[in-house]
């Protein structure tokens, strides 16, 4: 300490290390901040007045994992960091504060004493790759930043958590004083999906604030009222284009703990142009999205979830247990298909049926949270309702084996008549109606139909799409009244008319004597069918032949010599 000019000098010196960046910053800081470098200051006394000055050139400290402050990456040649801070007394009551850190960050501060005498901040502008002179807002502290590239995860770490000191300081200081942020991104990476030419606002809106969004794939608002607990997003568009991190991402949330979230904020989410494309999956989503959820009672409601676009049209509402000794998830929905063709495209399932519409809803459920599902441990039931299309020939891989099934490509060649021509390309169908009941990777049914015009057969059984195999009762019913009576003219007018005429007097008696009826086991790749009763089904056969000659045919002959 000393005098000089009517002044009261003091040099400092110190270190900055883990504690400082903890006490400043809060704790999350110190998993990309780390080391210690010393720094030196010098604090001028006067009547009224006063000044201090602090400079470090950080030499110890290692920052990692924080782009934004890589000034390789954000146009800096120089890549040394030196930090200045400068307070200077503007009144008998204000400061001015100046901070630089390196040559790409900037900031002017205000301060003023309240009624209390403690200094509070009234104004200020910080700049982070700024050429641009903003003007300092007459309240409020405003942010602007223009970054080549960021990583949303980074940021997102280094949220202080609701307890820690930081938090609590931010939290006191947002009560008084307006926070306003401008990003310009050249690349957002966003948990592996990137965003280019983004641009993000914040600024306050009633008790809490709005952030606004205006980038390539990402166009819309999202509101945060601490009052009611409410995130409220809309968006124009928003395009999840995934890049490979996307798909470790994902690895990374399923095999991760579940989160439990105590007092999370009701979520509002509408998006008129939604688009997920990524290698995780194997199909692109693009449509209407809505999701609307809450958490009460120690579960999250899904109140709606709605995915929409001109093929189907989809509605989920649910519950996930997460903080119970086992979670599951339950939901209730509703699927209803405009057009099968594109639908089963969009899910690269279009090579195993072809055109319709139909209808699938139900309830299931499953362990863990809604983003984890696994068929195989799921439970539930779902009924199926599918008109006019076509069942097409088996594909390689587990679902074009299971259709597979359906079109029961391997049982032609052994019904009554030969039918090959019939089911050779796949099998055509008026209606698929059906009731199925999922346990244990098992799904049974009692009740499982499909009307064509070619034939009706009806499914029962179970199927194991863990293990690839089934034990059903398939019976088929080939559709010939009015076929056989027609192609009955082939043997004469007498014997056409005959037939036809038989076949309505006696209730379409072909139809049943032709009934196959099967069981079929095996697994998909190689089902194995037992005929039921063919050898009753023939005679009875036999017999109707002979009805049909000396009943119908021979009177019939007579009458017309």
């Amino acid at each position: 300490m000393k005098n000089a000019d009517g002044a009261t000098i003091i040099d400092l010196k110190g270190v900055i290390g883990e504690d400082m960046v903890k006490e400043l910053l809060g704790e999350n800081w110190l998993k990309n901040i780390n080391g210690q470098a010393d720094w030196e200051g010098i604090i001028s006394l006067r009547e009224n007045e006063s000044q201090f000055k602090i400079t470090s050139d950080l030499l110890g400290i290692q920052i990692k994992n924080l782009s934004f402050l890589d000034k390789a990456k954000n146009k800096s040649e120089d890549t040394a960091l030196k930090l200045t801070i400068n307070k200077q007394s503007t009144g008998a009551d204000s400061d001015v504060i100046n901070i630089t850190l390196g040559d790409h960050v900037k900031g002017i501060i205000n301060s003023a004493n309240d009624e209390n005498g403690d200094p509070s901040l009234t104004n200020g502008l910080i700049e982070v790759n700024s050429d641009k002179k903003a003007q300092i807002p007459e309240s409020g502290i405003v942010f602007i930043a223009n970054l080549n590239e960021v990583d949303l995860e980074e940021l997102v770490a280094l949220i202080p958590d609701n307890n820690s000191e930081a938090s609590e300081v931010e939290s006191s200081q947002s009560k008084s004083m307006t926070i306003e942020a401008v990003l310009n991104i050249n690349e957002l990476d966003a948990y592996g999906y990137v965003f280019n030419n983004f641009k993000l606002k914040l600024r306050p809106e009633d008790s809490g604030f709005i952030v606004q969004l205006d980038g390539k794939g990402a166009m819309g608002n999202i509101l945060w009222n601490p009052e009611k607990n409410l995130i409220k997003a809309r968006f124009e568009e928003l395009h999840l284009i995934g890049s490979d991190d996307s798909i470790e991402e994902w690895d990374g949330a399923y095999e991760s703990e579940d989160p439990i979230i105590k007092d999370p904020p009701k979520i509002d989410l509408k998006i008129q142009e939604f688009l997920l494309q990524s290698k995780y999956f194997d199909n692109d989503l693009n449509g209407n999205l809505t999701f609307q959820a809450n958490k009460s009672n120690n579960k999250w409601f899904i109140d709606l979830f709605k995915f929409l676009n001109p093929d189907y049209a989809l509605k989920v509402t649910g519950i996930w247990h997460d903080e119970a000794p086992k979670p599951d998830t339950e939901i209730d929905f509703d699927w209803k298909i405009t057009d099968l063709d594109k639908t089963l495209e969009e899910f690269n399932l279009d090579k195993l049926m072809t055109g319709g519409t139909g209808q699938l809803n139900g309830k299931l459920s499953w362990p863990k949270s809604p983003w984890k599902f696994d068929k195989e441990k799921a439970s539930g039931s779902v009924s199926i309702n599918i008109d006019k299309g076509v069942i097409l020939e088996a594909q390689p891989g587990a679902m074009g084996r299971l259709f597979g099934l359906l079109s029961l490509q391997s049982l032609p060649s052994r019904l009554s008549l030969d039918f090959s021509d019939i089911f050779a390309d796949g099998f055509a169908f008026d209606s698929i109606d059906g009731l199925a009941e999922l346990e244990n990777s098992n799904i049974h049914s009692d009740n499982f139909e499909i009307k064509g015009p070619a034939a009706d057969i009806f499914i029962e059984g179970d199927v194991n799409i863990k293990d690839e195999t089934q034990d059903l009762v398939v019976t088929i019913t080939p559709n010939v009244t009015d076929t056989m009576s027609i192609a009955a003219l082939a043997g004469g007018p007498i014997v056409g008319a005959a037939a036809f005429v038989f076949q309505k007097l006696l209730n379409d008696p072909l139809n049943e004597v032709l009934t196959d009826q099967y069981r079929l086991t095996g697994s998909w790749a190689d089902p194995q069918e037992t005929p039921i009763d063919r050898d009753t089904l023939k005679n009875v056969g036999e017999g109707i032949t002979d009805q049909i000659d000396e009943q119908i045919i021979n009177p019939t002959q007579e009458l017309f010599k």
